[in-house]
């Protein structure tokens, strides 16, 4: 169960920012006001996961169904590598999944405080908690953020996202597991 837990984690948010996480000139602690909460763009990123933590590299271009997608790999602290296929359509970011051949809808720019969606396998529901939310990492005091809950069987996580660089951290149980390192 527990590496459900954190696989379930990993793949459902932990993902895309650009070069080097940033934009030229953009401080690691600042985001971009006009510009998405999920950016696709993001080539590279380094994430703390809990006791361990992950590199995330943009990796190309994919296709699946006859739709486009674009490719994360995450290669954990472990050397264990996993892919994430993802893409952006109509206000939406989508996650294929494939293991089951299906989609998981992983972001909705229309979703308004209080939308919920389950995941395609029944398994957890997702809910926009706020869009001027707040996190405190080692790295940086974070606001006006999106907040996520995705609410499994017996647990519950919050992801948080800064518009311009995209996930930023989470928290399970309210104490914060994860979070984005400049490093």
């Amino acid at each position: 169960m527990q590496r459900f837990v954190y696989l379930f984690i990993f793949t459902y948010l932990l993902f895309p920012l650009q070069a080097t996480g940033q934009q030229e000139g953009q401080s690691f602690c600042d985001g971009i006001a006009t510009a998405s909460y999920f950016p696709l763009t993001i080539k590279k990123k380094n994430v703390l996961w809990a006791e361990t933590a992950y590199f995330e590299k943009q990796v190309g271009e994919f296709s699946f169904n006859g739709k486009r997608y674009v490719g994360y790999t995450q290669e954990w602290k472990s050397g264990s590598i996993d892919t994430l296929y993802l893409r952006s359509e109509n206000d939406k970011v989508y996650q294929y999944q494939s293991c089951c051949s299906q989609e998981d809808l992983r972001y909705d720019a229309r979703a308004a405080i209080g939308d919920s969606w389950q995941s395609a396998d029944g398994q957890a529901t997702y809910t926009v908690v706020s869009k001027s939310a707040s996190l405190e990492t080692p790295f940086c005091s974070y606001t006006n953020l999106l907040q996520l809950r995705a609410q499994l069987k017996a647990q519950r996580f919050d992801f948080f996202y800064l518009k311009g660089y995209g996930y930023i951290g989470a928290t399970f149980d309210g104490q914060l597991i994860s979070a984005a390192s400049p490093k």
